[in-house]
């Protein structure tokens, strides 16, 4: 097939298309467990609030349910950079799409601020 050259720019008319990338699993997965662990992070916050609210005094630090809300939120911690680290692979696999492990990464890596941020503040307080 001969390519028509326009005057003007001197850049062949006919251009092939390019292939769409497929997804990277790797990132579909690292994407959902951000979004998974952002909501859950937040409902336990919600929940915190709740029972220091309705709690005369204040919530007591040393309680079973204390214990289970900051275990909890140290879990999401480990999965998020689970996949934080998930999305790494994802950006380095090749012929891939980038959209899902750019998403993944940084909504892990805000996931991973906030709850290190909530902490030192939780620190600070108290």
């Amino acid at each position: 097939m001969a390519l028509d050259y326009d005057d003007d720019y001197d850049e062949p008319a006919y251009r092939p298309r390019r292939r769409a990338l497929k997804p990277s699993g790797l990132g579909i997965v690292s994407f959902v467990i951000a979004v998974l662990v952002g909501l859950g992070e937040i409902i336990l916050l919600i929940i915190a609030g709740i029972m220091e609210s309705r709690t005369p005094g204040g919530m007591d630090e040393n309680s079973t349910e204390a214990m289970i809300l900051g275990l909890l939120l140290i879990g999401g911690l480990v999965v998020s950079f689970f996949g934080g680290v998930l999305a790494v692979a994802g950006l380095v696999q090749g012929e891939r799409s980038k959209v899902f492990p750019v998403l993944g990464l940084g909504f892990n890596a805000m996931i991973i601020l906030g709850v290190i941020g909530i902490i030192i503040i939780g620190l600070l307080i108290g």
